[in-house]
């Protein structure tokens, strides 16, 4: 029941962080604008890197998701997460992302609540072709014990730190 609390508390953090954050109400650049596939490596800094995939929404309002899947791999104990975000525009083609990520064990039956496993912080770099069809992404991130806010973790020690690389396509109706 602890996990739910600390889980929802987060959840509301994030949302505040994301609405609080200046600029966002902002007609953002409608060119990047759109639901990207990527696929790629990924790994803890340290460790071997394994195959992972990304899919990537980008709104017109700043704010953006990821789902994040590294399916068939013990990396940070889970298969998926859902990652949510702001973006600004550093370049003609370029954006910089910060996004925020619960690492969460689902229940099971030695787990019945689950288990929270860390609060990520991460950085997504995405550069996009001339056309805007194409990407590249580039990502680092920590992750923060589950009673650390990872906007903020003071002198907290991460669990673990993170690095990555993807390259992509836009998402389109046939």
């Amino acid at each position: 029941m602890r996990n739910k609390g600390i889980l929802s508390f987060f959840v509301l953090l994030t949302l505040a962080v994301i609405l609080a954050m200046p600029g966002q109400s902002e007609a953002f650049d409608a060119k990047f604008v759109g639901t990207y596939f990527a696929a790629g490596e990924t790994g803890v800094i340290g460790e071997d890197p394994v195959d992972s995939s990304l899919i990537v929404t980008i709104n017109k309002d700043g704010n953006c998701s990821v789902i994040y899947s590294i399916q068939g791999t013990t990396l940070f104990g889970d298969a998926f997460t859902d990652e949510q975000g702001v973006c600004n525009q550093t370049g003609s083609g370029e954006l910089s992302c910060k996004m925020l990520a619960f690492d969460y064990l689902p229940p099971c039956k030695a787990r019945p609540d689950g288990e929270v496993l860390a609060n990520t912080v991460d950085n997504f770099v995405i550069t996009f072709d001339s056309g805007f069809q194409e990407i590249s992404i580039t990502a680092s991130g920590m992750g923060y014990p589950p009673d650390v806010n990872p906007l903020d973790p003071g002198g907290a020690t991460p669990v673990f730190e993170f690095a990555g690389s993807f390259e992509g396509e836009c998402v389109t109706v046939p």
